[in-house]
């Protein structure tokens, strides 16, 4: 039930927050409060079944853990997914370089690059 009821609310607050913004940007310092509450929510859930499972807590949150991460980059690390999703590299390679600098790869490519256009930054 916890995960059928925690997938549905992560869905909701992906879409909603990220994907379908309208013509709203998102700035970096909005990127990182994202993120936030997106860390926080696993947390509530973690303490609130068991502390020593992480792994299920966190598993309905994981895309929009994904999404948050993607839009709180900054520097070095946010000009590497941008030049790695936008450009030519190859499909294994991509997926390493998610998860070196996001820890996940459970969204599609063609998802993390309609993630990373909502950034204000982004010129893809």
């Amino acid at each position: 039930m916890y995960r059928r009821i925690a997938s549905r609310l992560a869905s909701h607050i992906l879409q909603r927050q990220i994907f379908y913004r309208g013509r709203a940007h998102i700035d970096l310092q909005e990127g990182k409060a994202i993120l936030a509450e997106s860390e926080l929510l696993v947390e509530t859930c973690q303490i609130a079944l068991a502390p020593a499972d992480r792994n299920r807590a966190e598993a309905p949150w994981r895309q929009l853990l994904q999404a948050s991460r993607l839009i709180a980059l900054e520097g070095n690390q946010w000009q590497k997914v941008v030049d790695s999703t936008f450009g030519v590299t190859a499909d294994q390679d991509w997926e390493d370089i998610m998860l070196d600098t996001v820890g996940a790869t459970e969204l599609s490519r063609e998802e993390v690059a309609q993630v990373l256009r909502t950034r204000a930054d982004c010129e893809r």
